[in-house]
């Protein structure tokens, strides 16, 4: 019974967490308008859908594009698939990048470093403190930005291009700030491609140094690199756009005039057959300081007025692209502030019900301390009152035997009291002729002295105390065998009391041999012919 209860208190606390946690589940939200079914897939499957929808979404509705990649690194973090982590950070960065939206892209290119050098993988760590220094680039954070350049080139080892790469970035990064540091990283990018043979870009590195050459006056040492620079860009249009443009700078720093208004219109020209409106807007700049430097105020109007035209249109772009990131990281943060507000409600339900589920659980294993307590007292109280019982039964079953002894003792003593008055009356009647007339009369009133002192009732006292003692045995005995005789229920007395065959021939006056005839006779009698057990054990249940 105590097994049954506790295994249904047990089912009962299975049941409360049980529903607490479907209740739980039941009000978590899953009805986002990103989420999709997937239930048939496997987790990779899921994430594959999902950063391929989120592809897709990208040109339609970017905060949609972005729940869906978020969706797909919360799935691969919680079931520790960190390959597919990695990639679907990176994609989330790339996409905040593109937005402008440089906070965001920092955060998820740190993460992506982050499950990088968790897989061991020192190229993606590379990559994302490159991407990491170019966010701090844009952000006007120079000393940042070449930290992670230099650090990005750390982990890249030995693979050259990269590296080469970092070394482009950190000169660009000093271009506008220290010519001197700009040079040097330009100068490294150079002799890591002349040193491993990578494929060349020794066009743009001579244009950028031929570029600082002039911002530092070093007008000699410009021309020879920038003519070198001509050399090998002859059927290269985007080189030449931008290399004219240095020159048109170099020749208008030497006065040169001339060449460098011949210079400039071929950058223009170039420029704007390759659409590139944002250098075309510099040149005009640079083209009308140079009519103005001539006096050539007509031209001069001219090209200011295209390069402010551009300038508005620019600035229009900018005015336009900052609205729409301002909108973007608006909504993003309403966004987030919706989820985290909802992770917050959530968390809450959560803790309350797991508050609930607690009291339950404690409330249910205080029923059941109380009840088990309840159940042992009782067992404990059922135990002491068996061993109470047993107690009491052994000791009148003791008492019993005791009273049985005594009965055989006194039964016994009795037979032997008897057979020795009896032999003494005996012996006198025969000393009586040989003795006088007036001792004979004395001897007689011994003798009848003595046989006074027979107890002729002595079977009858016998069953009195043996009666006292069991007072259903005869009752029982004849319930079930009901063809005992006198005689028979007699040895059955002795044999109750544990009597010997010896001790029953004494007080019977019979020898043993009759006694053991006597109880063969009575084991057929009681069934008892093919049985082992004792007439005393048998009787016994009596």
């Amino acid at each position: 019974m105590v097994a049954i209860h506790i295994k249904s208190f047990v089912l009962i606390i299975f049941v409360s967490i049980s529903l607490k946690t479907s209740l739980a589940q039941s009000y978590s939200k899953t009805g986002s308008s990103f989420q999709i079914q997937l239930e048939e897939y496997d987790v990779e499957k899921k994430i594959e859908i999902l950063t391929q929808k989120a592809s897709e979404l990208r040109s339609q509705d970017i905060n949609e594009a972005i729940l869906y990649y978020k969706f797909a690194l919360e799935l691969a973090e919680n079931h520790n698939l960190l390959k597919s982590a990695l990639f679907v950070a990176y994609d989330l960065a790339d996409i905040f990048k593109l937005n402008n939206s440089y906070h965001y892209a920092l955060k998820y290119y740190i993460k992506h470093g982050e499950i990088a050098d968790a897989l061991n993988n020192n190229r993606g760590v590379g990559v994302s403190h490159y991407y990491r220094g170019e966010m701090y680039h844009r952000q006007n954070n120079l000393e940042k930005a070449e930290y992670h350049y230099l650090k990005a080139c750390d982990y890249f080892k030995n693979n050259y291009i990269d590296i080469r790469c970092c070394y482009n970035s950190l000169g660009l990064l000093y271009y506008n700030s220290d010519l001197n540091k700009a040079l040097k990283y330009y100068n490294k990018a150079n002799q890591l491609e002349v040193k491993h043979n990578l494929p060349s870009t020794k066009k743009t590195y001579l244009n950028n140094t031929a570029c600082i050459y002039i911002q530092k006056g070093d007008l000699k040492l410009a021309k020879v690199v920038l003519d070198s620079a001509l050399s090998i860009s002859q059927d290269d249009k985007g080189s030449l756009s931008y290399l004219f443009d240095s020159y048109g700078e170099y020749y208008q720093k030497k006065k040169l005039f001339p060449q460098a208004e011949k210079s400039y219109l071929e950058s223009i020209n170039l420029h704007q057959k390759l659409s590139n409106i944002e250098e075309v807007h510099k040149v005009s700049l640079r083209l009308s300081t140079l009519y103005e430097d001539m006096n050539h105020y007509k031209q001069a109007l001219y090209f200011y007025k295209q390069h402010k035209a551009i300038q508005d249109s620019i600035n229009k772009t900018n005015n336009h692209n900052l609205f729409q990131k301002q909108e973007f990281e608006q909504n993003l943060r309403q966004l987030e502030t919706s989820k985290n507000n909802e992770f917050i409600n959530q968390k809450r339900r959560d803790l309350f019900y797991r508050i609930l589920s607690i009291s339950i659980f404690i409330v249910l294993l205080f029923i059941l301390t109380i009840f088990l307590f309840k159940k042992k007292m009782e067992v404990k109280r059922i135990q002491l009152s068996k061993e109470n019982k047993s107690l009491k039964e052994s000791l009148l079953l003791e008492k019993i035997e005791n009273k049985n002894k005594e009965l055989t003792s006194k039964a016994i003593l009795l037979s032997e009291r008897n057979d020795l008055i009896k032999n003494v009356s005996e012996k006198l009647n025969l000393c009586k002729p040989k003795l006088k007339r007036s001792n004979v009369e004395i001897i007689q009133e011994v003798i009848n002295d003595l046989n006074s002192n027979v107890n002729e009732k002595q079977w009858e006292d016998f069953q009195q105390n043996f009666n006292s003692l069991h007072p259903t045995f005869y009752k029982n005995l004849l319930h079930d065998f009901q063809t005992l005789s006198p005689k028979e229920l007699k040895l059955c007395s002795f044999l109750k009391l544990n009597m010997t065959s010896k001790e029953i021939a004494q007080i019977n006056h019979m020898t043993t041999n009759s006694v053991e005839v006597s109880r063969s006779r009575l084991r057929k009698k009681l069934d008892l012919s093919n049985s082992n057990m004792s007439l005393f054990v048998f009787l016994s249940k009596y």
